[in-house]
């Protein structure tokens, strides 16, 4: 999913800050009507499984498929709320980078230097035989002691998207005026 814990707060953090400055309300995104949510929930319980350890054997085959699995249940569920704002760049990012996991059986990792990353079926250090290396995790951010993807961005860039846009009146309003009626997006109120 996202590149590392730093990266997630810094995007939520982003996120906010973007909702508040553009008069977002925590309301408003709470009202966002989401459909097949559990999907999320069970993809990322799968991501924190096959991210614990380095299984080795049988047992990582099977690893590897629930790693696999993890990303077709966030596409099911990205499907399902497609019309949602940012969804698309989110489809994108999780697309892109369940296709790198998927051919290279983890998602292969440039790290800082001096970071040192124990392997396990989500993540393991770049090797000769990888593809699709330009959208792995090339994109180092030595502040946060992570690297990211192009797919990491791309599902960033989504996620700020819907939380800005869906922070604003669910209807996709400004807020009204005091003593006045909720305009449209863009909407200068002539008719």
């Amino acid at each position: 999913m996202l590149g590392g814990l730093g990266f997630l707060i810094a995007v939520v953090a982003l996120a906010g800050v973007a909702a508040a400055l553009t008069g977002g309300r925590l309301g408003a995104l709470l009202a966002t009507p989401v459909r097949w949510a559990p999907l999320v929930f069970v993809a990322f319980a799968l991501q924190v499984l096959t991210g614990l350890a380095d299984w080795g054997g049988t047992v990582e085959e099977a690893m590897v498929g629930l790693q696999v699995g993890s990303y077709l249940l966030l596409l099911g569920f990205i499907a399902r709320n497609r019309r949602l704002p940012g969804m698309a760049l989110v489809a994108a990012g999780v697309a892109l980078n369940g296709l790198v996991i998927t051919v290279n059986r983890g998602m292969p990792t440039s790290l800082p230097a001096g970071v040192r990353m124990e392997e396990t079926v989500k993540h393991h250090e770049r090797r000769p035989s990888d593809k699709l290396v330009v959208l792995s995790d090339v994109i180092v951010v030595r502040p946060l002691g992570e690297s990211l993807s192009v797919g990491d961005l791309l599902l960033a860039a989504g996620l700020v998207q819907l939380v800005v846009t869906r922070s604003r009146d669910p209807a996709g309003r400004r807020p009204p005026p005091p003593g006045g009626r909720a305009q449209p997006e863009g909407g200068d109120g002539l008719r």
